[in-house]
């Protein structure tokens, strides 16, 4: 089985994680008739996007540097102070509209899980 970098994993993930967005995105415009819901889904694919992506600079720099695990916290509380923030603001909307937002934030679940199952299939098709 061939070794490929990082680097190109997490940019399939990126890219798996876009295509669900819109994906999911046309779905819900097709099924709720609404742009509202369009966006807070979009917001919350954002987030989750922007969560993973700081993820890894950070844990990045914890690896190469050997210290900054303060900063590895201190992240992991500005992006939950960013997802309680925006869930606060859309609670005061709709219970739909929270469900969507959640739904957004599983994106990246979603592109994880499906590079996952990539990985089973690729060594299964190689032989290993």
């Amino acid at each position: 089985m061939k070794k490929e970098s990082s680097d190109k994993l997490i940019k399939r993930v990126f890219k798996r994680a876009v295509f669900f967005a819109l994906i999911f995105i046309l779905t819900i415009f097709v099924f709720t008739k609404s742009v509202l819901y369009c966006i807070i889904f979009f917001v919350g694919s954002s987030v989750s996007l922007l969560g993973f992506y700081l993820m890894i600079l950070v844990v990045d720099r914890v690896i190469q540097k050997r210290k900054g695990k303060g900063l590895f916290i201190l992240a992991g509380f500005g992006k939950m102070i960013l997802i309680s923030v925006i869930f606060i603001i859309i609670s005061r909307y709709s219970e739909p509209a929270v469900l969507f937002y959640l739904f957004g934030l599983s994106v990246i679940i979603f592109s994880i899980i499906g590079e996952g199952g990539r990985q089973i299939y690729r060594s299964f098709k190689d032989g290993a």
